[in-house]
């Protein structure tokens, strides 16, 4: 490597190599590698005079923390260059190699700069706004980013057998013995010729090698905060679709499968506490969806009364939380990798996952997933079928009426008869009147007037709590 340094010093600055003699040129540093980032990447290497002396400096980390901290917070959108100490026919150097990235325009301190042989200028209007187009436009986004002609970086095994997938669950024809070049080349996963990062993410032998931040974090907390005792941690690589299949076996691992009777039958029907095909939809979700731009991993929480989902990004610009929670046109981060789930199966049009996880919570009578925006990631709620603590503490309520409002999260109404069962030696006329103070209190709400009359939850005190539909059986679990 120092050998390649040398021979790039040797040849002087350029449109991609820059000379500082020391760290004290950081302000102009900074204007230096914005350029890069505007341009087509480079190098930038402290301790080397303008003429290719090289003098070296004292680098401690200390300065190589302060390098890297006014590079994340001055310029915009972040970058994250590679920082390196290097020692040059015995000096101490300070060495930041960008490469070519797809965000452009980038702006530091509010201006946009670009390389223009060994100097720096400013792009014109024309050209930050081409930068935004092609920036918005799905062949420059980062997935689309190339690695590479090197196929040993694709595990032939992987394609073979996603083909095999993808013929039996869209009934296609694809010729799964094709050479892999072509293959990748139809998938749409080159660039150039190129294998691009997307790729890399679906079909990698070793994708962290390449992506190294697209791994995942679960965790099992004994309690319900994160300061709570870990009781198993573990970080899942490999690729996307070998990340979900992982991801769902650790959940089921910390979950418990129930046994129920069916009908007025003895058979016996297993199932988990929450609905799998939910979680896996908000996992598929978190995957595909997610900045890979961003340094956080993609992380699975499990308390004792939830399961979180964090996605490392928040929604796109264009869509907002309460967009998810009707009919909604689906806005793809990284469409070719979502593309590739749906050849699989794993996910269906574009845009119904959401509905997807509604229905499934709703059909196992829990809470309707919670969908939050607010903080630095997208995160999705699961939550036991259990009463808001914080609303029960506010309503004064009977150890009977408790009981009532857990029958009806349960079972998502109640009906007359079903509070007479609940309480046998309670008259008629108890019921009705005991029902009819709930619905005055604003904790029930009252749906018909005749004998198919029922009670559901209010959606005003209880909005998160999905309430009767065509999908809920009339008759109530037993």
């Amino acid at each position: 490597m120092n050998n390649e340094i040398i021979e790039e010093i040797r040849a002087g600055e350029s449109e991609v190599v820059e000379f500082k003699k020391s760290t004290a040129e950081l302000k102009n540093a900074l204007e230096d590698i914005c350029a890069f980032a505007n341009h087509k990447g480079g190098t930038l290497i402290f301790g080397v005079e303008s003429d290719g002396n090289i003098v070296g400096q004292d680098i401690s980390n200390s300065t190589i923390e302060k390098v890297a901290t006014q590079i994340l917070n001055l310029i915009s959108p972040k970058i994250y260059p590679l920082i390196v100490k290097v020692k040059i026919e015995g000096k101490h150097c300070l060495m930041i190699n960008l490469e070519n990235n797809f965000e452009k325009p980038y702006f530091y301190k509010g201006k946009a700069y670009k390389r223009v042989g060994t100097s720096n200028s400013f792009l014109s209007t024309y050209e930050i706004e081409k930068h935004i187009y092609e920036r918005d436009n799905e062949r420059y986004r980062w997935e689309r980013g190339k690695v590479g002609k090197d196929w040993s970086l694709i595990s032939e095994e992987k394609v073979r057998e996603f083909l095999h997938k993808v013929n039996l669950k869209r009934n296609l024809s694809l010729d799964e013995n094709e050479d892999i070049p072509i293959i990748l080349e139809k998938l749409d996963l080159l660039n150039n010729g190129e294998i691009i990062k997307a790729g890399i993410l679906a079909f990698g032998e070793f994708p962290q090698k390449l992506v190294d931040i697209a791994v995942s974090k679960c965790a099992r907390f004994k309690g319900l905060t994160k300061s709570a005792q870990i009781v198993d941690l573990k970080v899942f690589k490999g690729t996307l679709f070998e990340q979900v299949n992982v991801i769902e076996n650790f959940i089921k691992n910390h979950i418990r499968l129930q046994t129920e009777l069916t009908g007025d039958s003895w058979e016996r029907k297993e199932k988990w506490e929450y609905p799998i095909i939910a979680l896996r939809e908000a996992v598929i979700n978190a995957l595909i969806h997610r900045d890979y731009r961003d340094l956080s991993e993609t992380d699975i929480a499990i308390f004792d009364d939830r399961i979180e989902i964090w996605s490392a990004s928040k929604l796109p610009k264009k869509i907002t939380v309460s967009d998810l929670l009707k009919p909604h046109r689906s806005v793809l981060r990284n469409p070719t990798i979502a593309n590739l789930f749906f050849l699989a199966g794993e996910i269906e049009k574009f845009g119904t996952g959401i509905k997807k996880m509604i229905d499934a919570c709703n059909k196992f009578r829990l809470p309707i997933p919670e969908f939050d925006n607010s903080s630095n990631a997208f995160f999705v709620t699961f939550r036991k079928a259990k009463l808001p603590e914080e609303i029960m503490k506010n309503l004064s309520l009977t150890e009977r009426q408790k009981k009532i409002l857990e029958y009806v999260l349960l079972h998502r109404k109640i009906t007359n008869r079903d509070y007479r069962k609940l309480f046998p030696s309670i008259s008629g006329e108890t019921v009705r009147l005991c029902l009819n103070n709930l619905v005055k209190k604003g904790i029930l709400e009252k749906v018909g007037t005749t004998k198919g009359t029922f009670y559901i939850l209010s959606p005003k005190l209880f909005p998160n709590y999905l309430q009767i539909s065509k999908d809920i059986p009339s008759k109530p679990i037993e």
